[in-house]
């Protein structure tokens, strides 16, 4: 069973997750990270989902559309 005292994180390659502050805190908090190859597939769906979501959002959104309208869109 997963001991949930000790969470495990997985991030991306983005050279923000691998600066030192995000570093330093994970370290302080005992946070882990796991082990992600690169160029791996990425098998997380709802990385496909945002994908989709985001696509969809750029064709009806204009850039004059304030948040509310914004807000409904991504609704």
């Amino acid at each position: 069973m997963k001991d949930f005292e000790s969470p495990v994180m997985m991030e991306d390659g983005a050279p923000i997750h691998r600066s030192k502050v995000p570093k330093n805190w994970r370290e302080e908090h005992g946070i882990h990270k796991t082990v992600w190859p690169a160029q791996s597939p990425d098998l997380n769906p709802i990385e496909n989902w945002w994908m989709q979501m985001k696509s969809s959002i750029q064709k009806k959104h204009r850039p004059s559309m304030d948040l509310q309208a914004l807000k409904t869109v991504v609704q």
